[in-house]
């Protein structure tokens, strides 16, 4: 560029002496040399143009080079951070490994350490829940709740893996179906068809039964008579009210008088309501005795051709063959056999599991 410029500059020089040589040598010298003057005047700005443009492009390159160098001093250092990030990853992920395979041994050399000591536990639990049962059952006759603990006592004692506890398993089995087998009254069943019955107490129809009226009124002494005839008559009147004439066979009936008609069905509401009574607190006699009273008023006083009084005799005479206190099975048998194999370990290995007592 700069040796084009100073080409353009020694070729306008030349032309300008040579304009003047020639002015010198023509007589029209002035209007020639302003000719000349302009060419030359034109040329210079051609070429400062020239220049300005070319200065311009080498300016933009330049800052485009520039800028193009920082991107890449910046990627640079990303790239660098981001190396350095990765060599910090991989030494934590192999710190993270040695410390993994540390908790792994550590776990299992727990796991080795706590058998005996988890064994310990378990049998402890299992002895626990069979004393529960026992107590339930012997203490509160409660069958449901005791087969409840058997059953988990069952559960925890299948979870040792120890052979030397078949013994145990199989008496704890053979006490468990013991339970299953007793026949268990629903008293809240039993309970809810008694008060179905003292609902329909009053509607209950009595029997065609004789009632007694009420004795008329004996006659009046008669004043008019003499005083020897009204004693005598006064003692007559007094002794027919010490006696009552009946008719007894196949013919008598039950009678009632007026006023025992309520007292009737008050007597059969007490009666059922013992019943209900005896039935919470497992009491079979009471029960049978109340039932055995209900039924023999209801044959002598109710009309049996109604179908509700036939109801209630059938629900007495259901409640009367109820047993509410089986005969309970002996389930101390597991509670020994356990506590056998604990002893019988302790005396091997020297450990020491807790006994309930």
């Amino acid at each position: 560029m700069s040796t084009e410029n100073q080409n353009g500059q020694s070729t306008d020089t030349e032309l300008a002496r040579t304009a003047v040589k020639t002015v010198r040598r023509s007589g029209n010298g002035l209007v020639w040399l302003g000719v000349l003057l302009a060419l030359a005047a034109t040329g210079l700005s051609v070429v400062n143009y020239r220049n300005l443009e070319n200065l311009q492009a080498n300016t933009t390159a330049g800052d485009l080079i520039r800028q193009q160098g920082t991107r890449l001093d910046t990627l640079q250092t990303s790239l660098d951070a981001l190396g350095q990030q990765q060599v910090d990853i991989q030494s934590n992920q192999k710190n993270l490994e040695l410390a993994q395979q540390a908790n792994v041994q550590t776990l299992h050399d727990l796991a080795t350490n706590m058998v005996i000591d988890n064994l310990d536990l378990a049998l402890a639990e299992t002895e626990q829940l069979i004393v529960m049962a026992t107590q339930n059952l012997v203490l509160e006759g409660d069958v449901k709740t005791a087969l409840a603990a058997l059953e988990a006592a069952e559960d925890r004692l299948n979870s040792i893996e120890q052979p030397e506890l078949s013994d145990t398993r199989t008496q704890l089995t053979t006490d468990i179906n013991a339970l299953r087998s007793v026949k268990l009254v629903d008293t809240a069943a039993l309970s809810l068809d008694i008060a179905t019955l003292l609902e329909q107490l009053n509607d209950l129809p009595l029997n065609k039964v004789p009632v007694l009226e009420a004795a008329a009124d004996e006659p009046v002494v008669d004043a008019a008579l003499p005083a020897w005839k009204r004693l005598l008559q006064s003692i007559w009147q007094e002794f027919r009210s010490l006696f009552i004439v009946t008719r007894t066979g196949s013919s008598a009936r039950a009678t009632l008088l007026p006023d025992e008609t309520w007292f009737l069905y008050q007597n059969l509401r007490l009666q059922l309501e013992n019943a209900r009574l005896s039935l919470m607190r497992h009491d079979t006699a009471n029960l049978h005795a109340a039932m055995q009273s209900i039924t023999s008023w209801v044959q002598d006083y109710f009309d049996l051709a109604d179908t509700r009084v036939s109801a209630l005799l059938q629900t007495t005479g259901s409640l009367s063959a109820v047993e509410l206190s089986p005969a309970l099975p002996d389930i101390s048998s597991s509670l020994e056999t356990l506590r056998a194999y604990v002893r019988t370990r302790d005396m091997s290995d020297g450990s020491a599991v807790p006994v309930v007592p």
